[in-house]
């Protein structure tokens, strides 16, 4: 039994090997027992397949890639360099608007501060209106 699949299998190997090697040799055996059909199908997927690869360009197919990979990493690069730059804008203008901030409630207090001492100065001079300090009093915090 293992005879008869060892010589079935070589068969097929020999007839493979002579499809690639000798094709013309092939056809005449197989047109002599009757196969040509199935003979010319597998001459023709064999073609097929020498085909595609002795077109298909690897070295080319590489080098799109890559060329790809580098305006992809190049895409990023600038809108990783314009974000920065944007929160780097964001930055400043919040940095300004604490000082900003911080003089304008400093104007508050000094506004608060001269306008107590002015009521101050008034009720000195003027009994009676003491009054009036009381809800002008207070600072801006």
């Amino acid at each position: 039994m293992k005879k008869v699949i060892l010589f079935i299998v070589s068969i097929v190997v020999l007839y493979i090997v002579s499809i690639f090697a000798l094709p013309s040799v092939s056809s005449y055996i197989w047109d002599k027992i009757g196969l040509t059909n199935f003979n010319s199908w597998v001459i023709q997927v064999r073609d097929e397949v020498n085909e595609f690869f002795s077109s298909f360009d690897v070295i080319w197919k590489y080098k799109d890639t890559k060329d790809s990979a580098l305006e992809i990493k190049q895409s990023v690069e600038v809108q990783v360099q314009d974000t920065k730059q944007k929160i780097e804008e964001i930055q400043i203008k919040v940095e300004e608007t604490g000082k900003a901030i911080e003089q304008t409630k400093d104007s508050i207090n000094q506004t608060v501060n001269t306008i107590n001492e002015l009521w101050t100065s008034i009720s000195n001079i003027v009994p009676g209106s003491g009054t009036v300090q009381a809800t002008a009093t207070g600072k801006v915090q």
